[in-house]
């Protein structure tokens, strides 16, 4: 099991509002949007709140919803970086944006590796990333079989590792992910903790 901490800052929350508005009226009969409604001032007054209060708005969101939350963000991490169970999800505020707190139970680490050591690692990367400065040179497919033959716990901790290496550019990727659904944000900060 491990927990991502992730700042997401700089919210366009005016995009975001009118995507979320244009959905709820096309798809008021879709029972996964079940629950969801205009909010009485209208999204138009929602545009108008500071944005620290948007902020508290959404975390305030994510934390009683957590059920849709846990759903989105299975999704977008089993598309990402491997299938995995998401078991909680929480948001706090921060100055310019919310932290999410996303705790991953089971992981599929052999898909995690095929999805994410061909785009974010090169060879020269190999042997930080096994924590191996001998390790002999190969090639990724080579890389990828001797890292999925390696026990759970040492698969964790060298899927990880590289993720924490290579958290820069798998943020800017998620970030044009986003942007590419017409959500304009910049996710700052990434700490992967491992817990037992």
């Amino acid at each position: 099991m491990f927990r991502l901490i992730l700042n997401v800052e700089d919210i366009d929350y005016d995009m975001l509002i009118d995507m979320i508005s244009q959905m709820i009226k096309q798809n008021k009969d879709n029972p996964a949007l079940k629950g969801m409604k205009i909010p009485p001032m209208g999204f138009s007054m929602l545009k108008k709140l500071p944005m620290d209060k948007k902020n508290e708005m959404l975390a305030m969101v994510v934390n009683q919803d957590k059920a849709r939350t846990i759903q989105t963000l299975q999704s977008v991490v089993s598309a990402r970086v491997g299938a995995a169970r998401i078991l909680d999800a929480n948001a706090t505020t921060l100055v310019n944006g919310v932290q999410l707190s996303i705790d991953v139970g089971a992981f599929d680490f052999d898909r995690g590796i095929d999805l994410f050591f061909p785009k974010y690692l090169t060879n020269e990367d190999f042997k930080e990333a096994i924590g191996d400065e001998d390790l002999e040179a190969m090639d990724m497919d080579s890389f990828c079989h001797t890292v999925k033959s390696l026990p759970v716990e040492d698969k964790e901790v060298v899927f990880l590792r590289s993720m924490r290496m290579k958290k820069e550019s798998f943020l800017f990727d998620m970030e044009n992910l986003m942007r590419g659904k017409g959500i304009s944000l910049h996710l700052g900060e990434l700490k992967i903790l491992v817990r037992r």
